[in-house]
């Protein structure tokens, strides 16, 4: 089983990567929100996956969930991640029995939380809800961010011993 611990100085390592991404998408988007991680958690998470899969073997799988069809709608189904005020469409990441999440900031949650996998705050649905231009953006997002994560210093300093 892999350990926690491991898994936090990864995600800590890969959220600090991904922080100056955030405000280049940010302004691409035409918004600057208070919380920078603020609708970031699909790209954020799918880069996470890649990560947790590419640089040390883990089986992780990419989970999302969206409550409700609009954004001010009302709940249709208790999927994503469930704050004070109801459910909230987000993504996350899954390994080793453990949810590995880089984005919960923006619900007013620590930075980086890894919590076993059985987290009632959070429910998956059963698959992307992005529409086909959202998730071409993500893959090209991811595509532009992996050579530079092979270059960066976050990626060396993390830990690489076999995680198991």
């Amino acid at each position: 089983m892999v350990e926690q611990a491991q898994l936090v100085i990864i995600a800590g390592a890969v959220r600090r990567f991904l922080e100056p991404a955030w405000l280049e998408w940010h302004r691409a988007w035409g918004e600057m929100p208070s919380v920078s991680s603020r609708w970031t958690s699909t790209r954020s998470s799918a880069f996470l996956q890649k990560v947790l899969q590419e640089d040390f073997g883990l089986a992780a799988t990419w989970r999302s969930g969206t409550p409700r069809l609009l954004p001010d709608g009302p709940d249709d189904c208790p999927y994503g991640f469930q704050t004070t005020q109801g459910w909230e469409s987000h993504a996350w990441v899954e390994a080793g029995g453990w949810i590995i999440d880089v984005t919960l900031d923006q619900y007013g949650a620590e930075p980086v939380v890894v919590t076993p996998a059985t987290d009632m705050r959070y429910s998956a649905g059963t698959g992307s809800s992005a529409l086909p231009e959202f998730s071409a953006g993500r893959s090209q997002a991811l595509a532009a961010l992996w050579p530079k994560w092979l270059a960066s210093e976050e990626r060396r300093g993390v830990v690489r011993a076999p995680v198991c």
